[in-house]
């Protein structure tokens, strides 16, 4: 591609070079720099992209593109004047900076990759809990009808051709719109997606093409120093997703739909199709009837699914869900879930409700449901003596609560709780985890996390303080395999060990350092270790 295409339809300004060379390809990570690409410059959380501008001249790089976020940093390559940017620049290279980025770099993405987005059906999932189960059932309803399927979110990205770990929930915009050309390139004719508030606020969804958004639910979370500074804002942004779909798929039982479906009024690019309630209560109903009143002004259309006949089910000796979903043509589609919880009932609704939207045959979707299993999410991992193993990402209040509150419903026995807390999140949330534990579990076992950059110790204090506020019974162990340990040895036949916060993670954060950390692993060490004559598994 000729440099001069790249930035078609974007404001930029042409500071040194020419634009008429030959690229072969976009990154904003100085490391993948080849001969010939073009190195965005990008101001990040910790770092500047312009700090880089020297590792990417010595690989090759036939481009420096600047955005006008980045800050100054004092480089010799830095924005001040030409003769400054042209300081060590060599002959043949151009320099751009370019302008808006919050909408030119989705842009200059499409313009390189051919607006790959819109050769797929993309389906966003967002809100605080769900999204990943929620994608995860997704993409089995449309394997099951026949659609080969990508996938972009916590646990993994998947573009179907091989399978990487997720850094992020959402990847930088430029990755993103890398992997839904590798996606199209691979065959793929849908790709499902989470899309976190911060990959809405940071824009690293700028230029995707949505054709459904869904909203699980919304409670206080992601705010702090490096996340969002408020509620509100934390709200304001999930909001904005909803202005770039055809349909928005609403959980009507969140006391926040409103705001999302003010979103879906206020898209700009193109036209709302149509808004599409899901739910399980009486207030469901109330608050469709109420917003579908306004509805009309904008010409969207508004349809209900129901939750109906709820019951708890089990398959052998694992526990799940079985329901009902009223169809708003009066159909029923039954509901059969192979994980615990009303949460993962709304979950089904939500995907119920995006296939009908999307045509999928109805009679696919049960067995689709019935078979999907997430990784880390109400995830049996053993049995020992009589007591269950339950591995779940919770880490944060209302995740926590969700889950001790579905284990209690199921089982009669004690629920010990093993957590720790992440560094660098806002310390009301280990308070909170805290207080949650310590008033439905029967026992808390303390221990580490993901500490990053912070003292272990400290965020354990924290997590205390939050017992003590609860008046709670508690063990504080910092080695977290020695806590899982101690758990697991004092459950007896008919309780509950769950480990809270790392989920689907391999791995733990200390001080910028990933060390490799299964809990499954660990879990089968210390049978091993215990002589348990068990091994790991649903089965068991």
């Amino acid at each position: 591609m000729r440099a001069e295409c790249l930035f078609a339809g974007i404001r930029y300004e042409l500071i040194k070079g020419s634009l008429d060379v030959d690229i072969c390809d976009i990154v904003d990570d100085s490391r993948q720099v080849s001969p010939k690409a073009v190195f965005v410059c990008r101001r990040g959380a910790v770092t500047d992209g312009r700090k880089y501008i020297g590792d990417a001249i010595s690989r090759g790089a036939a481009g420096i593109v600047i955005t006008d976020d980045a800050r100054d940093t004092g480089d010799a390559y830095a924005m001040g004047s030409s003769d400054e940017t042209s300081c060590g620049v060599p002959e043949g290279l151009f320099v751009v900076k370019m302008y808006d980025i919050r909408h030119s770099m989705g842009r200059l993405c499409n313009n390189f990759w051919g607006y790959p987005s819109r050769k797929l059906t993309v389906i966003g999932v967002t809100g605080t809990k769900g999204k990943t189960t929620v994608t995860y059932m997704m993409k089995k309803v449309l394997e099951t009808c026949g659609r080969k399927t990508g996938l972009i979110g916590t646990i993994e990205v998947d573009d179907c051709g091989s399978h990487v770990q997720s850094v992020n929930t959402t990847p930088g915009v430029v990755q993103l719109h890398r992997i839904l050309h590798n996606m199209v390139s691979n065959g793929a004719k849908y790709c499902v997606m989470e899309v976190s508030s911060q990959g809405l606020m940071l824009g690293r969804v700028s230029g995707v093409d949505f054709d459904i958004g869904i909203y699980t639910n919304i409670s206080p979370d992601h705010i702090g120093k490096d996340e969002h500074k408020t509620f509100e804002e934390y709200i304001r942004w999930k909001s904005t997703m909803f202005s770039m779909c055809r349909y928005a798929v609403v959980n009507m039982d969140d006391v926040y739909v409103p705001c999302i479906c003010n979103g879906a009024r206020m898209g700009d690019a193109r036209k709302c199709s149509g808004v599409i309630g899901y739910g399980m209560n009486i207030r469901s109903k109330e608050l469709y009837d109420k917003i579908s009143e306004h509805m009309p002004v904008y010409d969207i259309p508004f349809s209900l699914y129901t939750g109906d006949r709820l019951a708890v089910a089990c398959t052998g000796r694992t526990p799940g869900t079985e329901c009902e979903c009223v169809m708003p043509d009066g159909d029923r589609v039954p509901i059969h879930i192979d994980m615990p919880g009303l949460f993962n009932v709304y979950n089904a609704l939500a995907v119920i409700a995006a296939g009908d939207a999307l045509g999928l045959p109805r009679s696919s979707v049960p067995k689709a449901l019935e078979e999907t299993c997430v990784r880390g999410r109400m995830e049996r991992a053993a049995m020992y003596r009589g007591a269950y193993v339950y591995i779940d990402y919770a880490h944060n209040p209302v995740s926590l609560e969700n889950v001790l509150k579905t284990l209690r419903s199921y089982f009669a026995g004690k629920i010990f709780c093993v957590f720790g807390c992440g560094g660098n999140r806002a310390k009301s949330r280990r308070i909170g985890m805290g207080m949650v534990s310590g008033k439905m579990a029967d026992l808390t076992i303390v221990t580490n996390d993901n500490p990053r950059f912070e003292d272990p110790e400290a965020i354990m204090d924290d997590i205390e303080d939050g017992l003590n506020a609860a008046g709670a019974e508690y063990i504080r162990i910092p080695d977290r395999k020695e806590a899982i340990r101690y758990g697991i040895v004092h459950a007896g036949a008919g309780d509950v060990v769950l480990l809270a916060g790392k989920g689907h993670e391999t791995y733990q954060d200390v001080m910028g350092h990933r060390t490799h950390m299964d809990e499954r692993e660990l879990i089968g060490q210390i049978l091993e270790e215990e002589d348990a004559g068990v091994i790991c598994g649903r089965d068991n």
